[in-house]
């Protein structure tokens, strides 16, 4: 059986909510419930290469990496630093809101 792990997960963010993209079928879940009036040529390379790597045409980074793309061109790129809160370390530990207290 072929691994569809990506081998580190993109972060896309849509209105407010950010997704963790893990795996091919969490990228082919986020491109299905894309609008079809956003739908361009990054979106439908960005499909195939999903499509191609589930059947073992293409390696999984080569389909993650498109992912990657489309996901920049359409500026739903978010990062692991932009989800964590703010932390500040100063001379005396941490200070700055870490959760829910």
């Amino acid at each position: 059986m072929l691994s569809r792990m990506f081998d580190k997960p993109l972060y896309l963010k849509r209105g407010n909510i950010t997704r963790e993209i893990n795996d091919l079928e969490d990228a082919m879940d986020f491109l299905d419930e894309w609008p079809d009036a956003e739908k361009g040529m990054t979106y439908e390379m960005a499909v195939k290469a999903c499509d191609e790597a589930y059947v073992g045409k293409i390696p999984i980074d080569a389909a993650r990496e498109t992912l990657e793309i489309f996901a920049r061109k359409e500026r739903v790129l978010s990062s692991v630093e932009e989800l964590l809160p703010k932390i500040k370390v100063g001379g005396g530990g941490i200070s700055g809101p870490v959760g829910p207290m």
